[in-house]
C-alpha cells in the first residue's frame, strides 16, 4: 500500500493466490483521512446535461448497450452512481420511466415549507389569543386554574414566543 499527495492505492489479491492482479486508488483528503471524510462533490448542471446526453445518445446508437454510464462517466471524470441518478432522474423528467419529477419534487418542497410556516404561526397566534385571555382575566381578579392546579394557559416559552412577534 503506497501514498503519494493525497491518493492510497490498495492492492487485492486474485482468488486462491497471493499475487496482487487489481490496483484501486482512492484519492483522501490527505494522509490518514478517509474519502469518506471528503465533503460531497457538487458536479455543474452544464457537465450533468452533457453526460445525460451523451449517455441517451449512445443508447440510441448502440440500443441500449450496457455500459453506457460507465463508459460516459470514465470520459468525463464524474462518480457512475451519480451518473446513474441523473439518467434516471432525466428518465422521469420525459416520462419514459414512473416517479416523481424534478418539477413536482420541487413543489412538493415549496408546499411543504409553506406548512411548516402556517403552522408555525398558527401556534404564534393561538399563544398570543390565550395570552391576551389571561391578561383580560388578570385584569379582572380571575384566574384561570389547569386540572393539574397550575395557573394560566400558556407557559413562559409561549408569552416569549408572543411578546417576540409583537415587537416585530
Amino acid at each position: 500500500m503506497g501514498l503519494q499527495s493525497g491518493v492510497r492505492t490498495y492492492a487485492y489479491p486474485a482468488a486462491g493466490t497471493a499475487q496482487p492482479h487489481t490496483v484501486r486508488s482512492v484519492t483522501t483528503a490527505g494522509p490518514g483521512v478517509s474519502a469518506r471524510c471528503q465533503p460531497r462533490r457538487k458536479y455543474p448542471q452544464e457537465l450533468r446535461e452533457r453526460a445525460v446526453r451523451m449517455v441517451f445518445e449512445i443508447r440510441q446508437r448502440t440500443g441500449q448497450a450496457p455500459g453506457a454510464i460507465a463508459r460516459v462517466a470514465d470520459q468525463l471524470g464524474v462518480h457512475r452512481e451519480a451518473l446513474r441518478g441523473w439518467v434516471r432522474q432525466a428518465e422521469i423528467d420525459d416520462k419514459q420511466r414512473p416517479g416523481t419529477s424534478s418539477a413536482d419534487a420541487q413543489r412538493i418542497a415549496e408546499l411543504e415549507r409553506e406548512v411548516r410556516e402556517l403552522r408555525r404561526a398558527n401556534e404564534i397566534l393561538k399563544a398570543a389569543a390565550l395570552d391576551s385571555d389571561d391578561q383580560r382575566n388578570a385584569a379582572s381578579g380571575w384566574v384561570d386554574r389547569g386540572s393539574d392546579g397550575s395557573a394560566g394557559n400558556v407557559g413562559r416559552d409561549e408569552r416569549r414566543l408572543v411578546a417576540a412577534v409583537a415587537r416585530r
